[in-house]
């Protein structure tokens, strides 16, 4: 700017040789010196009145500018999270309800070691393909379930009987036949007894 400022005193046709050669040359450094002043000096920071609204567009964000100082309340929805972007440790203790549960979302891998206690299954709910073999044992059944109707039949074998159970009041009439009775011992081991003779009075003496 200096340089014009020389030419332009320079080209001063000579109509204008009077005209105050100085005042021009001054007029010609000002200009420069403004001009070198705005080329040094730093630009103002853009002000949030500066910028017309929607003027700010993605591209114009650096990443990671958006923290979680500038996002108002519930400014993130559905949409703007990204699949699986949300993890375990982003949920709050308690934060998933039953409504937040999909069906059927509660698998077995799902379930801890004796999370199902009985007062999470439903009346009825254990029927007899729920039960594993042998799973109900003497200490399962209560006292006088296993009623005459349980009984498979000719399941009550000798063995199952508890000495002294087959009382009279438990055997049918008839029921006990001659061959059912064994012999007594004492019989057993006696022979047939010959047939008695009559006995004789004594002679008297003659």
């Amino acid at each position: 700017m200096l340089i014009a400022g020389i030419l332009l005193v320079v080209s001063v046709p000579p109509a204008a040789a009077k005209t105050d050669v100085l005042r021009l040359a001054r007029r010609a450094l000002n200009i420069a010196e403004r001009a070198d002043k705005a080329a040094r000096a730093k630009p103002k920071p853009i002000q949030s009145k500066d910028i017309a609204p929607g003027g700010v567009a993605n591209g114009n964000l650096a990443d990671g500018s958006v923290d979680a100082r500038t996002l108002g309340g519930a400014s993130v929805t559905s949409a703007a999270l990204a699949v699986g972007a949300v993890g375990s440790a982003a949920l709050l203790d308690g934060a998933v309800s039953t409504d937040d549960l999909a069906a059927l979302a509660i698998t077995t891998a799902k379930l801890a070691d004796g999370s199902v206690t009985a007062g999470k299954l439903a009346d009825g709910a254990v029927e007899t393909a729920k039960l594993a073999d042998a799973a109900v044992t003497e200490a399962k059944l209560t006292d006088g379930a296993a009623t005459t109707a349980k009984l498979a039949d000719g399941a009550a074998t000798t063995a199952k009987l508890a000495n002294g159970a087959a009382t009279t009041a438990k055997i049918a009439d008839s029921a006990v036949t001659a061959a059912k009775l064994a012999a007594s011992p004492s019989r057993a081991s006696r022979s047939p007894m010959a047939p008695s003779r009559p006995s004789r009075s004594p002679t008297p003496p003659s």
